[in-house]
C-alpha cells in the first residue's frame, strides 16, 4: 500500500491549525487561571468579612451571657446568705420552742400539787388563777414559735428551689461561655481544625427573648423569695422578743403573788 504524501503547502496549513488550536488553548487557561485568581480572592475576603462580622456577633453574645452569668451568680451568692440567715433564726425559734417546755412543765407540777390539797385548802384562789393564765401564755407563745418554725421550713423551700434553678442557669451560662470563647479562638489555620462529613444540628432551640426572659424569671423568683425570708426573718425576731416579754411578765406576776 503506497504512504500517502502531502504538499508543503498542507504542512504549513496543517502546523498553523494546530499553533492556532494552541493559542487557543493557553488563552482559554489563562482565563481559567485568572478567574480562579478572582475567585480565591473574592473568596478570602468574604471569608474573612464573615469572620469578622461572626467574631463581633459572637464577643457581642459572649457579653451578654457573662452579664447574666454575673448576675445570676451574684443572686445564687445572696440567696445562699439568705438561705443561712433565715436558718439560724429558725433555729433560735426551735431552741426557744424547746426551752420554754421546762416552765410549761414547772407550772403543771405546780397545779398537780396544789391539786392534792383536801378540804377546806382545796381553793380556787388567784394563785391557781395566775398559774392557769401561766399556763396558758405559755402554750400560746409555744404555739406561736411553732407557727414560725412552720413557716421558717416552707421558705427554706422555697429558697432552696429559687437556688437550685440559679445553680442551674449558672452552669448553663459558664458552660455556654466555655463553648463560645473556644469558637472564638477558631480560625481558617487552625491546626485543629478538621472535616466532620458526618454531624448533626441542633434543629430545637430557644429565641434569645425566651432566653433572656429564663433568667430574668430565675433573679426575680429568687429576689421574692428572699424579699419574703427577711420579712418572716423579722416576723420571727419579734415573735422571739414578744414571748420573752409575755413570759417575763407572767412570771413577775406569779412572783409577786
Amino acid at each position: 500500500m503506497a504512504t500517502v504524501k502531502f504538499a508543503p503547502n498542507d504542512w504549513k496549513f496543517s502546523n498553523q491549525v494546530m499553533t492556532m488550536n494552541a493559542e487557543k488553548q493557553r488563552s482559554v487557561s489563562n482565563d481559567v487561571r485568572q478567574a480562579s485568581h478572582v475567585l480565591r480572592n473574592e473568596t478570602d475576603a468574604k471569608t474573612k468579612w464573615e469572620q469578622q462580622s461572626t467574631d463581633k456577633a459572637l464577643k457581642l453574645r459572649m457579653g451578654d451571657v457573662t452579664a447574666w452569668r454575673d448576675k445570676v451568680e451574684l443572686t445564687l451568692s445572696r440567696t445562699d446568705a439568705e438561705i443561712g440567715a433565715l436558718g439560724e433564726l429558725k433555729e433560735r425559734a426551735q431552741l426557744a420552742y424547746e426551752e420554754d417546755l421546762v416552765p410549761l412543765n414547772m407550772v403543771g407540777q405546780c397545779q398537780e400539787l396544789r391539786e392534792r390539797r383536801v378540804s377546806i385548802d382545796l381553793v380556787r384562789d388567784f394563785v391557781e388563777a395566775e398559774l392557769n393564765k401561766e399556763r396558758e401564755v405559755i402554750e400560746a407563745i409555744r404555739v406561736r414559735l411553732f407557727e414560725k418554725v412552720g413557716e421558717a421550713l416552707n421558705q427554706e423551700s422555697s429558697l432552696q428551689d429559687s437556688r437550685n434553678q440559679l445553680q442551674m442557669d449558672l452552669m448553663d451560662k459558664c458552660q455556654a461561655l466555655e463553648i463560645d470563647s473556644d469558637t472564638l479562638q477558631l480560625k481558617e489555620k487552625t491546626d485543629t481544625l478538621t472535616l466532620k462529613e458526618h454531624y448533626t444540628l441542633q434543629r430545637e432551640g430557644v429565641t434569645v427573648d425566651s432566653w433572656n426572659s429564663y433568667s430574668s424569671y430565675n433573679t426575680l423568683k429568687a429576689e421574692e423569695e428572699m424579699k419574703s425570708s427577711a420579712a418572716l426573718r423579722d416576723s420571727i425576731r419579734h415573735t422571739i422578743k414578744q414571748t420573752t416579754l409575755d413570759m417575763d411578765t407572767q412570771l413577775q406576776v406569779l412572783f409577786i403573788v
